[in-house]
């Protein structure tokens, strides 16, 4: 596959990531701490809920660069392929 659109949205997805990090660090410092469980399931949604974001973030990425990229390398002879793989790649996901 290719790569994203430009620096600024990988920096972007890797600044996410290195917060999700530091998320995940804090709650296992909670759970060693014996921190209450409704705070720790907080945490555990708001991870949850900033990774789906990042895999946002990278479908996007992937539409915008790969499949409209390989339409215009390939015309509109080359659809199917692109769209079942981004189909594949969803379902991945979503799962």
């Amino acid at each position: 596959m290719d790569q994203f659109i430009s620096e600024q949205k990988r920096e972007d997805v890797l600044l996410r990531l290195r917060k999700i990090e530091g998320q995940i660090r804090g709650i296992h410092k909670m759970v060693e701490r014996d921190a209450d469980c409704v705070n720790i399931l907080v945490q555990v949604a708001a991870v949850k809920s900033a990774i789906k974001r990042v895999g946002i973030l990278v479908i996007q990425n992937y539409l915008k660069n790969c499949v409209y990229a390989a339409q215009d390398r390939k015309g509109a002879g080359g659809k199917g392929e692109d769209i079942d793989e981004w189909i594949d790649i969803v379902s991945k996901y979503i799962e």
